[in-house]
């Protein structure tokens, strides 16, 4: 009895380990993919994108309008 307490309660430690590590993964692939939306719509619109902002080859600052970057 005890062997199928012990065996429990790895299992149930492995499936919490696994969802812990999923949604780990979840979050990291979505700043990924935001980031990469970004950075595409930022050179889309003639922009240089660093550090997380969309800048012009001057260095101000791009607005965004619509959802989409304006550079200069």
């Amino acid at each position: 009895m005890k062997e199928a307490i012990g065996e429990s309660s790895m299992t149930l430690i492995t499936i919490v380990l696994v969802g812990a590590a999923l949604s780990a993964i979840a979050v990291i692939v979505g700043f990924l993919l935001t980031n990469q939306s970004n950075r595409s719509k930022c050179e889309n619109a003639g922009g240089n994108y660093k550090n997380g902002a969309c800048v012009d080859y001057n260095g101000d600052a791009c607005s965004i309008i619509d959802d989409e970057y304006n550079c200069g």
